[in-house]
């Protein structure tokens, strides 16, 4: 399964690429376009320097100043005829991440087999946890997927202090005059 890149849903198949992101609909697509194009303007030494503030911490999990980024567990739980799966992405230090990927290994495990649909799908959850558990990124490095991460997510403060800034140009002094605003000329 793959992750969009704008809204952060899981999807399987279909994605819409576009550079180096990917998303999950054409809206997505549209609206990620959108939000990267207020990186433009940004050097792009300001944004290395934004990613690698992120990944220098704190961790969102236990808070200590460790190198962060972004892991993936897999969890199924099944009773009878339902079965209920799950994708959980982490952005946390690569211990805490390792508690919460095996964690979900272990409720797998216990809660996957409880049907004949989570008894044909439960080995593939654990393998994927296994695989998780056992790749090693480097922890000095932000992985393609945080950088991506955090380039979206600057963009979204951008976008949002843009709007702030626009209402903030259309609403009247009381002196009758309009507020100055960051657009450029008089």
């Amino acid at each position: 399964m793959a992750i969009c890149d704008y809204c952060g849903t899981s999807y399987r198949g279909g994605a819409i690429k576009d550079g180096l992101y990917r998303y999950c609909t054409g809206l997505c697509c549209d609206r990620g376009k959108v939000l990267l194009g207020y990186l433009e303007k940004v050097p792009q030494v300001k944004i290395d320097s934004a990613i690698e503030e992120s990944h220098g911490g704190p961790c969102n999990s236990c808070g200590h100043n460790r190198n962060v980024d972004v892991y993936q567990s897999h969890r199924i739980w099944s009773a009878l005829i339902y079965s209920r799966w799950e994708t959980n992405t982490y952005v946390a230090c690569q211990s805490c991440a390792r508690e919460k990927q095996w964690n979900d290994l272990m409720f797998c495990v216990a809660a996957g087999w409880w049907s004949p649909h989570g008894f044909l799908i439960t080995p593939f959850f654990i393998s994927f946890n296994i695989i998780a558990l056992l790749y090693r990124l480097d922890p000095t490095v932000p992985s393609e997927r945080f950088r991506k991460l955090v380039r979206m997510n600057l963009a979204r403060r951008l976008a949002a202090g843009r709007q702030f800034l626009d209402s903030l140009s259309s609403i009247p002094n009381t002196n009758g005059q309009q507020r100055i605003t960051n657009k450029g000329s008089d």
